[in-house]
């Protein structure tokens, strides 16, 4: 969904970089939309699960129904693992050329 979304703004990226925008600034801009959206949903799932276990915690083996190391776990590798996945549109973003961008 990052990635659809970078490559749909291609031209705003390319006017920025034209305008004086630094490679940082762009990354900066990945990042932030690809990390809001895990925020969002970790925040929604974490939620789900913390009402969600109760009812389940017959079905659990070996782990407790509100386990603090897996409510913290999950959670950091999910954003370990969308932070990379940012890699891929952000370096994408900054091989933007802004004649290119413009011409579009």
């Amino acid at each position: 969904m990052l990635a659809f979304s970078i490559s749909r703004r291609t031209r705003e990226l390319g006017i920025r970089v034209a305008l004086g925008a630094d490679r940082s600034d762009i990354l900066t801009l990945v990042f932030k939309e690809g990390l809001w959206l895990v925020a969002i949903g970790a925040a929604v799932g974490l939620t789900g699960a913390a009402f969600g276990t109760t009812p389940l915690a017959r079905f659990l083996y070996g782990v407790q129904s509100h386990d603090v190391v897996t409510f913290l776990t999950a959670p950091a590798v999910l954003l370990i693992v969308a932070a990379l996945a940012c890699l891929v549109p952000a370096t994408r973003a900054l091989r933007v050329q802004p004649t290119i961008a413009l011409k579009q």
